[in-house]
């Protein structure tokens, strides 16, 4: 992204194994100058995993991110020298966010619906929620929102929209995420509970089916419509936006097409969220 000034700002997850069992990971700034020359790194934040990055209006940006299953926004210059770090109250399992005009800044990700600290079994990884929050300049909670179905819900992107609301995209259906645990301390049961979670995750795995999802929210999180896109394969929306006409084009994938490869979803819908046409 451009910086205040002359150059670019690039934020990367940056990941190293020093061995099997010790994994470093954390957030860095990378600055380019106009003409693409490297300036400088810069460590943000260490054992946190980049969810998502926005300009913030004027100078600095906003990072979404998580630690030790905790989520945090932080608040930088231009130089990536952090300023601010909050603590929010919601453990995002994915995350994105958008800002809008009265500064205010509004996530969505997902929420497990599993309280278990110590093993993810399969049943409940594959159970999330939609959750939106919105937070004003001063960080105080304006609205909380948590959208529930049957299916696993799960925001890729959230834009704002013209009359004031937002459009996000995301996946609906079932969820294939790789299982972990803290072993940490784990008795022998535990560790056979593992074992057999695992075994049913490779299996589902095989299958591997959500929906390419598209939700419409007015400006106080109230949902105006939801449409689903199937296919027999595994697809999902990444992201959404208004186009000039008052409707909405969503980009996503699909395994529906090809041999076992992810080929590139594109729906149009009108400003009712009817869809137009497909490609």
């Amino acid at each position: 992204m451009e910086t205040s000034k002359e150059g670019y700002a690039v934020f990367v997850l940056y990941m190293s194994v020093i061995d099997p069992k010790a994994i470093e990971a954390g957030i860095a700034l990378y600055s380019f100058s106009e003409n693409g020359s490297f300036e400088q790194e810069l460590k943000i934040c260490e054992d946190c995993l980049l969810m998502d990055a926005i300009k913030e209006p004027g100078e600095g940006y906003l990072l979404l991110a998580t630690m030790d299953s905790d989520v945090f926004l932080y608040k930088t210059d231009d130089a990536g020298n952090v300023l601010k770090t909050t603590k929010l109250e919601d453990k995002f399992e994915t995350g994105s966010m958008v800002k809008t005009k009265d500064g205010s800044t509004v996530i969505s990700g997902g929420i497990s619906r599993t309280n278990n600290q110590n093993i993810i079994s399969f049943e409940s990884m594959m159970q999330w929620d939609l959750r939106i929050l919105k937070i004003d300049v001063n960080e105080n909670v304006v609205f909380k929102k948590t959208y529930k179905s049957e299916k696993t819900d799960s925001a890729s992107d959230i834009r704002t929209t013209n009359d004031g609301g937002y459009i996000i995209a995301g996946f609906q259906g079932t969820e294939t995420r790789q299982l972990y645990a803290k072993r940490d301390g784990m008795s022998k049961e535990e560790q056979k509970q593992i074992e057999v979670e695992k075994k049913k995750h490779e299996e589902f795995a095989k299958k591997n089916i959500a929906d390419f999802w598209v939700l419409k929210l007015d400006a106080e999180g109230n949902e105006e419509w939801s449409k689903v896109f199937s296919s027999d394969k595994h697809s999902g929306a990444v992201s959404a936006l208004q186009t000039k006409d008052g409707g909405y084009i969503a980009v996503g994938i699909t395994k529906a097409y090809g041999a076992k490869k992810e080929d590139i979803w594109l729906v149009k819908l009108d400003k009712s969220g009817n869809c137009e046409w497909e490609n």
